[in-house]
């Protein structure tokens, strides 16, 4: 038999018989990150260039695979780029869709303050026509722009009408709207989470290896914390219609910006209390300013005698009105102010006569019961005891008192100043992460003026190399930045 014949190699070293394929058991799979760096960064780069290069390629590439900070080519294409096949796959229907199904969700956990949420109805026929307070949450198909918008023009037609008949109840509407400039990136992020989810459901499918379903499971959770939050983000628009003349239709609107972060409906619903524009408690005296400000008492039939669900029905129609979070505001408001004297109640009317008048007394109403001017109540009641009612407060009563002003609004900061010394270690990451934090935010936001200056000092207190200072000279003027040299 002739010898086996061995390769020719360096000396000392064996290549016969060949090399086993693949990793030996229980070795990670990959490189690690680090012993990329220094296999290609050279004296002076910053590391992280090229973690962002990894971040990049794992990302774009098909057979190029990351898992934590380890990476390795396979013939079989990666989950990021399987990921980012199918999300280009997700039609704009589809991510839609999934929005809408989360605003539904979060109409389940409504504020105590609405007594309805409806989330991104297909139609005006699909918001309630009631007299209790509703929040409606536009959907992402009519996000809000300055200048006029898809979610003003649908919004007023839903405050107009329900379906073919006129709405009747518009003083209880308030309406929730996304950012139009915010909406194209919600939608991406929805398309990146079908993306990761269908993967995840076909992971059987896919025969799916341990370690693929742990980096399935993380992209996920990512995915699904990325959506929430950009979905948070971008409904920051409270609109609030109003009617500046009782005798004029035309309505105004105020598209209130809501601060912070959270989820949006409670933050909707403490802007709302805190700018006035929903009322919880009501004074009397404001009761009694409006019901002489607007004529209550003028076309009140019998003469001083007015229904309050009649008064009810009228604070949640008309857009001039004050608007109140229920009746029960309302009632509450009536209790005090009988019981301090500046109306009266009356529990029925029996040919047009109040019976069971009440005044300067305390008293638990309802929307069945009338209130009435104190000296009719007064009046009513001297019939029936022979005895003087005491006047009402200083000034109760008296129809042309002027209304006290609101208490004005508090300022809010005009100018905004930003400023971190950053380390050449982490220098893009670093600057990634303020453009994506704070100086987005600040482009996106319409009417605010944003410049950002990048400043740069160094010393060297030997002096700068001859051909350093030419290099840096000539790649400022390439990019377009001013550049000086002193000699201190």
């Amino acid at each position: 038999m002739a010898a086996t014949r061995r390769p020719a190699g360096r000396p000392g070293r064996s290549f016969w018989p060949p090399p086993r394929r693949g990793r030996p058991y229980g070795q990670a799979q990959g490189v690690e990150g680090v012993r990329v760096k220094l296999g290609v960064a050279h004296p002076g780069e910053s590391p992280a260039l090229f973690t962002e290069a990894l971040k990049a390629l794992s990302e774009r590439l098909v057979y190029f695979h990351a898992e934590g900070d380890r990476y390795w080519f396979e013939t079989r294409p990666s989950l990021n780029r399987m990921a980012q096949d199918r999300a280009a796959a997700v039609s704009r229907e589809e991510a839609l869709m999934e929005l809408e199904e989360r605003l539904r969700a979060w109409a389940k956990g409504r504020p105590a303050l609405f007594q309805g949420v409806h989330a991104a109805p297909a139609g005006s026929g699909e918001v309630a026509d009631e007299p209790s307070l509703r929040l409606v949450v536009l959907s992402p198909r009519t996000p809000y722009a300055k200048g006029g918008s898809e979610a003003e023009r649908w919004a007023r037609e839903v405050l107009e009408g329900r379906g073919r008949a006129p709405r009747r109840y518009r003083n209880t509407l308030l309406f929730l709207a996304p950012e139009a400039v915010l909406v194209p990136d919600l939608e991406e992020a929805a398309r990146q989470y079908l993306a990761w989810r269908s993967i995840w459901e076909d992971r059987e499918s896919l025969n799916l290896g341990a370690a693929d379903v742990r980096q399935v499971e993380s992209r996920l959770r990512q995915a699904e914390d990325t959506l929430r939050l950009r979905l948070e983000e971008a409904y920051r628009h409270l609109l609030v219609f109003h009617q500046p003349d009782p005798k004029a239709p035309d309505l105004e609107v105020d598209a209130l910006r809501l601060l912070g972060s959270g989820n949006p409906l409670e933050r909707a619903a403490s802007k709302a209390q805190n700018e006035g524009l929903v009322l919880v408690r009501w004074h009397p005296e404001f009761l009694g300013e409006t019901l002489a400000r607007y004529g209550f008492w003028e076309v009140a039939e019998p003469k001083g005698v007015l229904p309050l669900r009649r008064l009810w029905e009228d604070l949640a129609s008309y857009l001039y009105l004050p608007r109140l979070k229920d009746e029960g505001v309302l009632l509450a408001t009536v209790a005090q102010g009988v019981k301090e004297g500046r109306f009266g109640y009356a529990e029925r009317l029996e040919g047009g006569v109040p019976k069971g008048v009440v005044l300067g007394e305390e008293v638990a109403p309802s929307l069945g019961g009338y209130l009435l001017k104190p000296e009719v109540a007064a009046r009513f009641l001297k019939e029936k005891t022979g005895e003087d009612v005491p006047p009402p407060p200083d000034g109760e009563g008296d129809d042309e008192k002027v209304p006290v002003p609101p208490p004005p609004r508090p300022s809010r900061p005009r100018r905004f100043y930003l400023k971190k010394t950053l380390r050449m270690e982490s220098l893009l990451p670093e600057v990634r992460a303020l453009a994506e934090e704070v100086l987005l935010h600040l482009y996106k936001e319409g009417g605010v003026r944003l410049e950002v200056v990048l400043e740069a000092h160094a010393e060297a207190p030997e002096g700068f190399p001859e051909d350093l200072e030419r290099v840096l000279r000539e790649n400022s003027r390439v990019l377009g930045a001013e550049a000086s040299f002193e000699e201190v």
